[in-house]
């Protein structure tokens, strides 16, 4: 009898021991799929012929501050297919309404031929008013083309455009803009996307957009941007009268901080411009503490479209797997566990 109670007991401590970790592990998926921490995701890219270390002293700023400290962020120069395979495979998916989306656009800008061609633009603009050269001979990045992209991503969006020509995405003035205005109508709203998107802009649409090569970065906007951003909490464009000193670095002060107008080494001009719906709120997406690194992480490669008969799963399949992993290494314990309890068990049971 007492052997026959004892084989119960194991069996029971099996029993009890397996489906609890079986609970705590479903607890674990769970938590894992419904997680709603914000995320923070950067895609960095330029086009043709222009400075790849625009895109990279960008990458250092943002990975300075904790926000962005192990964000995933994206960088490369692509022609535009590319450039939309990242958009729809990675930005617009696993996102919501609380995530920070940066697009960091460098390229040559292009004033293009003032009309509209298909896709047309919104109502009430009848031309088209920036061309942006990707790495593919003879192709331009549009502004009315990426407009339906940008409505697939979920959550706030900065873009920032370094090219000549730049105010040609959302308008040399506060108003509606292309990029936005394409987003804006998708989803039937008429006040603009002020919880959604801002557009900061290194030139008029009429002008160039300078650099200057013993610069880092060279062009002349992106390199007085991040001096706003790189030097820290309640400093740069935290600091008064442009900011308010309370450790965080708005979309706002930011370009504040580039100002109105940029001069060159050599006396030339350029005007920054900065599309916001409604200024009323500000955006973060520089959040302290601040560190001074040297070397921060080097941002990952854009994603590769598939080839002509290949597939290509641009998810990180172990992170799907790891839950289901963890579950399968639980019920392997639990059964060593039991088997290591009841060889020890069945000795004693023979010596009675």
């Amino acid at each position: 009898m007492k052997g026959e109670r004892r084989k119960n007991s194991v069996k029971r401590v099996y029993i009890v021991f397996t489906i609890s970790m079986l609970i705590l592990q479903l607890l674990y998926i769970g938590n894992v799929h419904a997680n709603p921490e914000m995320k923070y995701r950067a895609l960095l890219w330029s086009g043709g012929g222009v400075y790849i270390e625009n895109r990279e002293e960008v990458c250092k700023a943002l990975r300075r501050w904790s926000n962005w400290k192990d964000a995933e962020i994206r960088a490369g120069g692509s022609d535009k297919e590319k450039l939309f395979y990242n958009i729809d495979e990675w930005l617009a998916k696993d996102c919501d309404e609380d995530d920070m989306t940066l697009l960091y656009l460098n390229a040559h800008g292009m004033e293009p031929p003032r009309k509209d061609l298909d896709p047309k633009d919104e109502p009430g603009d009848p031309k088209d008013d920036e061309y942006l050269e990707t790495t593919k001979v003879n192709e331009w990045l549009r502004d009315d083309t990426l407009g339906p992209e940008l409505k697939k991503i979920k959550g706030n969006i900065i873009v920032i455009v370094e090219a000549c020509y730049a105010g040609g995405f959302a308008g040399d003035n506060s108003g509606w803009a292309n990029i936005t205005t394409e987003v804006t109508q998708d989803i039937g709203v008429t006040e603009g996307l002020s919880n959604r998107c801002e557009v900061l802009q290194s030139s008029y649409s009429i002008e160039t957009s300078y650099k200057l090569e013993t610069l880092t970065p060279p062009n002349y906007f992106t390199n007085k941007l991040l001096e706003g951003i790189n030097q820290g909490e309640k400093k740069g464009a935290d600091e008064k009268p442009i900011g308010n000193e309370d450790g965080n670095i708005s979309v706002e002060e930011a370009i504040q901080y580039v100002g109105p107008e940029i001069t060159t080494k050599d006396g030339k001009k350029q005007h920054p411009t900065w599309w916001d719906g409604d200024k009323t709120k500000e955006k973060v997406f520089l959040l302290p503490p601040f560190e001074n690194v040297t070397y921060p992480t080097p941002p990952k490669n854009l994603l590769e479209p598939p080839s002509v008969g290949g597939i290509v799963v641009p998810v990180d399949k172990f992170g799907l797997l790891a839950p289901y992993i963890g579950l399968a290494s639980t019920i392997l314990v639990a059964t060593v566990a039991t088997a290591i309890y009841v060889k020890r068990v069945k000795p004693r049971k023979e010596k009675q």
